[in-house]
């Protein structure tokens, strides 16, 4: 099974806490556990059943997770590491006719997107507030597990691709006090896989 394109947006209202308390310039280190949503904007390939079409429509969004953690070099530069979890679990009935009979059948899949990545960024000081932007590259991972796919019915399986990812995040952060900050993030990833292993 081939993918051309793996889209990731996430859009995430989050906590953001640095680990050192900070100083008249900037923070030292940042550290942000946030969870927010996920809406995958990869293309359905044509070929594909219309009720499979369907199906994939409702696995796009979901929940996710991430935690990065930043490193100020100076007032305007930052370093990091960046990692993302999206996982979505979806079931659907369907009948499925061979000749003259037909058969009821459950698609239950699960699909995951494993994204981890090194972060260069500039950053911007205001009073309590903070403004980031960070380019994002790393490694991007696919998962699919499950009981169907267009092209092999009734058969449990797994498949895995590996891809090189790279994105863009912005963050906002409001300072409550020298260590505690609450923010919003909105990231853009991207990855192309381009082989599929079977597990």
């Amino acid at each position: 099974m081939k993918k051309v394109f793996l889209l990731a947006i996430l859009l995430i209202l989050g906590m953001s806490i640095p680990m050192h308390a900070q100083s008249n310039r900037e923070y030292l280190v940042r550290v942000a556990i946030n969870g927010g949503w996920t809406i995958k904007t990869g293309k359905t390939p044509d070929a594909y059943p219309i009720y499979y079409k369907d199906y994939l429509y409702n696995v796009r969004h979901g929940f996710s997770a991430d935690v990065n953690a930043q490193f100020s070099l100076n007032k305007v530069f930052a370093i990091g590491l960046y990692y993302d979890f999206f996982r979505k679990h979806h079931s659907m009935p369907l009948i499925y006719t061979e000749g003259e009979q037909s058969f009821m059948y459950t698609i239950d899949n699960t699909y995951t997107i494993d994204f981890l990545a090194f972060s260069l960024g500039i950053q911007k000081a205001e009073g309590r507030s903070r403004y980031m932007i960070h380019y994002l590259i790393g490694i991007m991972d696919y998962w699919e597990s499950g009981n169907y796919s267009p092209y092999d019915m009734f058969v449990t399986n797994a498949s895995v691709g590996h891809c090189f990812g790279q994105g863009v995040m912005l963050n906002y952060d409001y300072m409550f006090n020298e260590h505690v900050a609450v923010g919003v993030e909105l990231t853009y990833c991207i990855g192309t896989i381009t082989k599929w292993k079977e597990l």
